[in-house]
């Protein structure tokens, strides 16, 4: 799961979500680790992604871009 940002609205259903599908990680900013962290939640499942990375997932190259402001 991408986390674009980590207001109470995307991170709501995350604990539920993480329990029903346990080989799922969190892909987030080293920001939203810290608000998730402040939050109680477990970090072990998080990867860092930050603005400019590009990981590779299966046969796909994502890219991760910084919204506008």
């Amino acid at each position: 799961m991408w986390l674009a940002h980590t207001d109470a609205d995307p991170i709501g259903s995350l604990t539920a979500i993480m329990a029903e599908v346990p080989n799922a990680r969190i892909i987030t900013t080293h920001l939203g680790m810290g608000r998730m962290g402040l939050l109680g939640y477990a970090l072990n499942r998080v990867y860092l992604l930050n603005p400019g990375q590009r990981p590779s997932i299966d046969d796909r190259e994502l890219e991760a871009i910084k919204p506008p402001s």
